[in-house]
């Protein structure tokens, strides 16, 4: 191929490519691309298929996505309406724990029966034991053997009052 080449410089031909050489040398047949050289020409039905098999793999592909993306989407707005559905569960719970002890504590109706002061006492007291040793008493809403009640810590008038 070189010496075809040399030759045809030699001979003052200005424009020799290879493609020229190789089909003097192999001579042009069905097999060959024109513009691509002497290599072999792929078989329109294997190509023409292998594309088809990609664009529908494409496809599929991206119908799984779009399905996943909507799935997606869903257990968004299930989660947010459960989430929703959870705060004013709680909210309802708190306002109904406060009620109730406002009651409680307003009333006080139920230190006057039997029984039910001592079992308050003995709380407050193991309350206060327990907040005494981790340094921090606050008078509790139920003392009873004060007049109001207060969050300033105790000044140890209260180990007096509840027997500690």
């Amino acid at each position: 191929m070189m010496e075809l080449w040399i030759e045809k410089q030699a001979a003052g031909e200005s424009l020799v490519d290879e493609e020229q050489i190789c089909a003097e040398i192999l001579g042009y047949k069905s097999g060959y691309i024109r513009g691509r050289g002497a290599g072999p020409k792929p078989k329109t039905s294997f190509s023409k298929q292998s594309y088809r098999e990609e664009l529908e793999d494409a496809k599929r592909n991206a119908r799984i996505a779009q399905d996943r993306a909507i799935k997606a989407e869903q257990q968004v707005i299930v989660f947010s309406k459960q989430l929703e559905n959870q705060k004013s569960v709680i909210e309802e719970l708190k306002e109904g724990m406060l009620a109730t002890q406002r009651a409680m504590i307003e009333s006080q109706s139920f230190a006057s029966e039997p029984g039910l002061r001592e079992l308050f006492q003995e709380v407050a007291r193991t309350l206060y034991r327990y907040q005494q040793q981790n340094g921090n008493v606050f008078h509790l809403p139920w003392d009873f053997n004060r007049e109001e009640t207060s969050k300033e810590p105790c000044t140890g008038s209260c180990s007096k009052d509840y027997g500690v």
